[in-house]
C-alpha cells in the first residue's frame, strides 16, 4: 500500500492512498461490517469514511479495538 503525509501532518500520519468509504453499506449485517473494516486494515487501508452515519459507528468501533491508533477517520455532521 502506498502512504501520503499531509503538510501539516507529523511523520507518523501517513494516510493509505485508498480509504474506505462506508457509505451505502448501513444495512449489511454489523458483523459483515466488522469484517470488511478488519479486511481493509489487513490490506493497509488506515483511512475510513464514516459518512454513513450511526448505523457503522458500533461495528466499526469493534473492528478497530485495539488499533484506533493506526487509523484516520472522517466524519460528518
Amino acid at each position: 500500500m502506498e502512504y501520503r503525509q499531509l503538510p501539516h501532518g507529523n511523520e507518523h500520519e501517513k494516510f493509505s492512498v485508498l480509504g474506505l468509504g462506508m457509505g451505502g453499506i448501513q444495512k449489511t449485517p454489523q458483523d459483515e461490517i466488522e469484517a470488511i473494516i478488519r479486511k481493509a486494515i489487513d490490506h493497509g487501508i488506515n483511512f475510513f469514511d464514516l459518512c454513513a452515519g450511526g448505523a457503522v459507528y458500533e461495528p466499526f468501533g469493534r473492528a478497530i479495538k485495539g488499533q484506533r491508533e493506526k487509523v484516520f477517520v472522517q466524519c460528518h455532521f
